[in-house]
């Protein structure tokens, strides 16, 4: 993974960008993340990304704050713009960023989500867990 965060005077005026590459994505299950690979075509599209084009503040309390993330996801050969809400920590060791968010994988045309003939699918809807530190 890698990504790059600039700051501000504020919270608000951070932007940056994060990607990942889709063969590091675990499910916990081995068969699974073969499917999960061969549906987000990673040998074609590698890499998702987020573009991060603006965060909104809604609370901030010491070295912690509760944020709208604002930008771009690019996954599977598709960007869509979407906001989120996430978590941010301040440490020693850089700057955490926490998240769940809701996302159909339709909307970023990923196919192949059912097998055998229609009789195993894989649903739609999915939650992204992010979990990501900027390093001091």
């Amino acid at each position: 993974m890698q990504g790059q965060l600039t700051g501000g005077d504020s919270l608000t005026a951070v932007r940056g960008w994060v990607e990942a590459p889709v063969s590091s994505f675990r499910t916990g299950n081995g068969r699974r993340d073969r499917d999960l690979y061969k549906s987000m075509e990673s040998d074609i599209y590698p890499f998702i990304r987020f573009q991060l084009e603006g965060v909104e503040a809604e609370w901030e309390r010491g070295d912690s704050a509760s944020v709208v993330l604002v930008g771009r996801f690019t996954i599977h050969g598709e960007t869509r713009p979407e906001r989120f809400n996430a978590l941010i920590y301040r440490g020693s060791d850089g700057i955490r960023v926490s998240a769940e968010l809701p996302m159909n994988v339709k909307d970023y045309k990923v196919g192949g989500l059912s097998k055998l003939f229609g009789t195993l699918k894989m649903h739609p809807d999915i939650k992204v867990r992010v979990d990501v530190t900027f390093g001091a």
